[in-house]
């Protein structure tokens, strides 16, 4: 099996799993962290092949930290625990193609059944620098995510900003162009990395795009 990273932020849970590992002798290809930041740390030693992270963590959020993984680990798999918070949006996440979820254990017993699940998971989840800027963007907007988010074109560098406000599409910035015109353009892009940028405080943005994110996604699906 290759190496895989779970962020379990159950610190009892945490400490079975991490027994159980030891005493089946997996403990060079299984690795735990109880956080984000931990799971960074983790990533910066180890060459992992999969993180599998909750979506909710306090601080640096489970979306926050696969970006950030991907900023020095480009090929790393992904996958998303969908625990019983979330199962109601279950139908709206299994929609989204270039993301994997899987149901969080909450027990010995379901660990290990897990356990024996991850080479599936590791074969079907995807690679963090194949991620869709279109699947993305649903994902901020399912969690109604609040961010200023900045996206770069592969291609030709070019680079341009989106502010989201619970899930709601604000306002967009490309080159010399705002709003409507500007997330048009940015919809068009093939290959693309994201990163989160700090909040403004002084200066929140006002909503100039009236039409709604979902909207615009769909239509660029259709084109």
């Amino acid at each position: 099996m290759k190496k895989i990273l779970i962020v379990i932020t159950d610190t009892i849970l945490l400490s079975v799993f991490k027994s159980w590992v030891f005493r089946a002798r997996k403990k060079d290809t299984l690795f735990f962290a109880k956080d984000s930041h931990a799971a960074l740390q983790i990533l910066t030693t180890q060459p992992i092949d999969l993180l599998i992270t909750p979506l909710n963590l306090s601080g640096i959020d489970g979306i926050e930290l696969i970006i950030a993984a991907a900023a020095t680990c480009p090929e790393l798999k992904v996958a998303f625990f969908l625990s019983e918070d979330f199962m109601w949006q279950s139908e709206k996440l299994s929609k989204l193609a270039h993301f994997y979820f899987v149901e969080q254990p909450s027990s010995l017993k379901e660990f290990c059944c897990f356990e024996q699940t991850l080479g599936v998971a590791e074969y079907q989840a995807p690679v963090l620098a194949t991620i869709s800027i279109t699947d993305f963007l649903k994902l901020l907007m399912c969690r109604k995510k609040t961010c200023l988010l900045m996206v770069q074109n592969e291609a030709t560098q070019q680079q341009a900003l989106i502010y989201l406000e619970n899930g709601v599409l604000y306002e967009a910035m490309c080159g010399g162009f705002k709003g409507l015109v500007a997330m048009e353009e940015i919809l068009t892009w093939k290959t693309v990395t994201f990163t989160f940028m700090p909040l403004p405080e002084d200066a929140p943005f006002t909503r100039n795009i009236k039409v709604s994110l979902s909207e615009l996604l769909e239509k660029h699906t259709q084109v």
